[in-house]
């Protein structure tokens, strides 16, 4: 009969509104986005909720705390790269239930953040240190003047403790698009002038673009300079 319920009648009934506020941060920039929001789709239509999408601006009283007094929606996933604290602030102040949605991976208020990330840059500081890899280059994309999720605070804290007589470098290939054509000149230029023991890329983007030139100007086996990302 192609009836569908009256959703508003439905939630004053239940005394709730069946659907989750998305709240983007403007850091957010990788491809797997759309796979993010379309498995969240997916998940919220089998138990009959909404979203609503929110974006960060940056205001003192987020949009999403409006909705949530308003009993507009239940709850809040955070799409965000760094700065969780602040990005979260409103949520937790105000015991609105979240999730967030990381490079890291997944948290809420009732789970421990996961730390993977931190870990693994340990341990290939660990590996240059044990092969005697000193002069180390840690490559970064500053997309339009922002990096994505950016580790390299974590990274230099971490080689001052674990290997602190290493020569660490941050080179930063600055793009507008994130384009792997913006980032090969830069990569090019640098390769010709620079000579390091190992590249470490937070980002398979770079990562891909830095071990092709590095082959390009050094092609030996097994590989003298080492690429990790």
């Amino acid at each position: 009969m192609n009836y569908v319920p009256n959703a508003s009648a439905r939630n004053m009934k239940k005394k709730h509104s069946a659907a989750v506020g998305i709240v983007c941060a403007r850091d957010y920039s990788r491809q797997a986005f759309l796979e993010a929001m379309e498995g969240i789709s997916e998940y919220l239509a089998k138990i009959n909720y909404t979203m609503t999408i929110f974006y960060e601006t940056g205001e003192e009283q987020p949009q999403y705390l409006k909705s949530y007094f308003s009993e507009l929606i239940d709850g809040i996933i955070f799409i965000s790269n760094s700065d969780h604290d602040d990005f979260i602030k409103g949520a937790v102040e105000n015991g609105i239930p979240y999730t967030v949605i990381c490079m890291d991976g997944v948290f809420s208020d009732k789970s421990p953040r996961p730390r993977s990330f931190d870990p693994a840059l340990g341990e290939c500081l660990d590996y240059c240190r044990e092969h005697a890899l000193k002069r180390i280059r840690y490559f970064s994309v500053e997309n339009d003047g922002r990096f994505v999720n950016d580790k390299f605070p974590v990274f230099s804290a971490l080689a001052r403790e674990r290997f602190p007589e290493c020569d660490l470098k941050h080179v930063i290939c600055r793009v507008k698009q994130r384009d792997y054509a913006e980032i090969l000149p830069f990569l090019k230029c640098y390769m010709e002038t620079e000579e390091f023991d190992v590249a470490i890329c937070q980002n398979y983007d770079i990562g891909l673009a830095v071990q092709n030139e590095i082959l390009k100007r050094r092609y030996a086996v097994p590989q003298e300079t080492k690429t990790i990302f």
